[in-house]
Order: structure tokens, then C-alpha cells, then sequence
């Protein structure tokens, strides 16, 4: 089962807990109070507003977006960070899936400054580059890889992207999170330059999606995570198929909802193992859910990017 999250202008944001998965979303239209900018850096640039830069002209769901400062190039000899803690579900003694998801855009000096994310199990003490830790399942074409590395021979963002690029990082089960009965996780995203000005941009971060599932209550929800399922290709840029496991052809649901929890696709009496969908039915750009759903209620679900 997917909980999903919706904010209303001048809502308090929430985080919804079920024994199977906690949510934080943010276009950051005021619902971002789970992120922290650090303020241990005197000089840190990140800001939430509307971006008024030649490059950086407008949110991916506008009006805001959080950006290195909405109106000025990135200055020399930075260094800014935000923090995101995710708690462990309430209900779970460990962690089972963790998906961390969201747009960007990035124009920087290649090679010499750059973004890069970082996750701690500790609280902070030790922090492990996420294209160096050896328990990171998946991450998908656009991210960075070890050799993409800026001053000093951090992997990082780098260069211009010159569009929205989709990013999405998945910690499965047997990883980190599942190996320890930590309470939480630190994600840490930072932005760092050298000591030439370039006069660019910096890097841009819209529609914010953190996910963490548990896999370790024994509830009868759990069943359905022994069923997989995945999506191809992914993001979305035509046609696609989701394919998951129905060997004995039972009767199924597909359900698809789009981020404030409504539902946008339906289709019933499915006993084949693919299904095939075209781009065309869904309104937006973004990241959509797919919930399909079995006999007795047992459920397996995903996401996918529509680019």
C-alpha cells in the first residue's frame, strides 16, 4: 500500500506513516520544513524562491524551486549543503527499500564545481558519497559516476545539463539501511567551488521525493513485496511496459496515481504478466505510482518518470 502526500498553500507539512512506507514530497511551494540548509556555513547559497537567472529562469513546478541563490552565479570558494533525515518507520524494527528522487538542472565550470550527495547510517559522524557506497542498489543513466570528478577528486555533478534531467537512487533491501536497526539516515546534498569565478549558475532541485518501505512487520501487505515488478524504459519517453510477477494468470487491477494522491489510470480483469501503456494518457510531466493489485488484496507497486 502507498500513502500519498498533498499540501495545500500555508499547510504545515506532513509526514504520513504506514507499516509499509513514509513519504516526504516537495516542490517547495511551502512544504519543505524536513529539510534543513545548514547554517554552520556563514556563505551557504542554497535558497528556496523563484529563480530569476538567465539559465535558471523558472521552477520545474513553478513558481518556486531550491536553487544556489535565485538571482546571483554561484560565488568562489563555496561550499553549501542541506540535510534531509529520514526516520525508520515507526512500526518496523528495519528497513526494507529507500528511494530518493528528484529534477534538476546544473551549470557549473566542468570539472571544478559541482554537486554531489552524500549519506550517513551514523548520525552524521561518517559520510559516504552515494556513487561510493557499496550498498547503493540502482541509480539510473543521469547520475554521476566515480570518474566524474571536480577540484579535489570529489565525484560530483558537473558541466551543463542544459534540460531537466530525472534522478533516482534505490537502497534495497540487504543494503545499509536493512543491514542495521538504525533509527535514521542522513542525505546530504552540497554544492562546492574553486577559487575561479565562472559566472554560472549552479545547480537547481525541483519536486523532492523521498520513499522508505519497510519489509520486516510480517503483516499480510508484506506478501505482496515477494512479488517484483519493474518498469521499461524508465523515465518514461513514448510507449512502456510494467511487467511484473503473475505466473498463474490471476485476475489483476492496475492502478497509476500521480503525486498529490489521485488517480489518473485505471484498468481491470488483467491476467497477463505485461501491460503495455502509451505516454499520451497521462496529462503531465513527473513521477507517477502504479499499484497492482491481486486477489485477496495482496499488492505490488512502483514508480516511474514521464519525461
Amino acid at each position: 500500500m502507498i500513502f500519498f502526500i498533498s499540501f495545500g498553500i500555508g499547510q504545515t507539512p506532513r509526514i504520513l506513516y504506514s507499516p509499509e512506507q513514509i513519504l516526504y514530497f516537495t516542490s517547495f511551494e511551502n512544504n519543505y520544513s524536513f529539510l534543513r540548509i545548514d547554517s554552520t556555513q556563514s556563505s551557504n547559497i542554497w535558497q528556496v524562491g523563484k529563480p530569476r537567472k538567465l539559465i535558471f529562469d523558472s521552477a520545474y513546478t513553478q513558481p518556486f524551486a531550491l536553487v544556489t541563490d535565485t538571482v546571483n552565479p554561484y560565488p568562489v570558494n563555496n561550499r553549501s549543503s542541506f540535510e534531509i533525515k529520514l526516520k525508520r518507520p515507526d512500526t518496523a524494527f528495519c528497513w526494507s527499500t529507500m528511494t530518493l528522487s528528484f529534477l534538476h538542472k546544473y551549470e557549473t565550470d566542468s570539472l571544478y564545481d559541482g554537486g554531489y550527495i552524500e549519506i550517513s547510517y551514523d548520525g552524521g559522524i561518517n559520510w559516504i558519497n552515494v556513487i561510493e557506497d557499496t550498498t547503493l542498489i540502482l541509480k539510473n543513466l543521469y547520475f554521476y559516476k566515480k570518474s566524474d570528478t571536480i577540484n579535489g577528486g570529489c565525484a560530483a555533478f558537473s558541466g551543463n545539463s542544459k534540460k531537466w534531467n530525472p534522478i533516482s537512487i534505490i537502497w534495497e533491501r540487504g543494503s545499509g539501511i536493512a543491514q542495521y536497526t538504525i533509527d535514521f539516515v542522513i542525505i546530504r546534498f552540497s554544492f562546492v567551488s574553486d577559487s575561479i569565478d565562472s559566472g554560472k549558475s549552479g545547480w537547481l532541485i525541483d519536486e523532492l521525493l523521498l520513499l522508505v518501505s519497510n519489509g520486516c512487520t510480517g503483516s499480510i501487505n508484506e506478501l505482496s513485496s515477494k512479488k517484483t515488478s519493474k518498469v521499461y524504459p524508465n523515465p518514461v519517453i513514448n510507449n512502456f511496459v510494467i511487467e511484473f510477477e503473475n505466473s498463474k494468470s490471476q485476475n489483476c487491477q492496475l492502478q497509476i496515481f500521480n503525486l498529490l494522491g489521485e488517480k489518473c489510470f485505471e484498468k481491470n480483469h488483467i491476467t497477463e504478466n505485461k501491460i503495455l501503456l502509451g505516454k499520451n494518457i497521462f496529462k503531465f510531466q513527473g513521477i507517477y505510482f502504479y499499484r497492482i493489485i491481486f486477489p485477496n488484496n495482496i499488492t505490488i507497486h512502483g514508480k516511474f518518470f514521464i519525461y
